[in-house]
């Protein structure tokens, strides 16, 4: 954003979003812009609607950055559908629900970009009690190989950046600090 890049921020509360809109917009001083938009990654017509708010209030969008996850912890035998479920949802169909709407969104303006999957080391390795996390993370990181496949000769790079444990309240509540702390 110090570059001049105009970010829309997508997420699940407003008042958050508002609140880091305006935290940003008074730090850049007008050299970009921020602005949130409220949403759920995991439901295809909330990621439609976003770019469409998106390309209006800020122009075509040329990078998307899939940041949005989730994590408990739980073994594998204990580990509730629902849990499964929502991992995997916000993990790998919501990464795939934006890849999907920002590649069309480019190819139809015949315009390059750029993706930048958030994955984690998980996707190389395994943790006990994170089976839903581990798996995906590891499909994230291959679906993001076939994205870069498919797009790559029509301009659009995808990455995937895959970060260790970043201490988050999510990572926190999620038990994983005590975890480590007993290891």
């Amino acid at each position: 954003m110090r570059e001049g890049a105009n970010v829309l921020l997508f997420g699940r509360t407003q008042s958050s979003l508002d609140a880091t809109a305006d935290e940003l917009n008074r730090i850049l001083e007008g050299r970009a812009r921020a602005v949130p938009f409220a949403g759920d990654v995991t439901q295809a017509t909330d990621v439609a609607r976003g770019l469409e708010f998106a390309e209006r209030e800020l122009g075509l969008p040329g990078i998307l950055v899939n940041n949005a996850g989730t994590v408990t912890m739980s073994l594998l035998v204990d580990m509730e559908e629902d849990n499964f479920d929502q991992v995997m949802t916000v993990n790998l169909k919501g990464p795939f629900l934006f890849m999907k709407a920002f590649a069309r969104t480019l190819l139809q303006a015949k315009k390059p970009g750029a993706v930048v999957n958030i994955s984690s080391l998980a996707q190389l390795g395994v943790t006990e009690g994170m089976a839903h996390y581990c798996a995906s993370k590891a499909g994230l990181a291959h679906l993001s190989k076939v994205a870069a496949l498919e797009f790559g000769g029509h301009g659009i790079r995808v990455n995937v950046v895959a970060p260790g444990v970043i201490l988050t309240p999510l990572v926190e509540n999620a038990g994983f600090v005590e975890r480590m702390h007993r290891e």
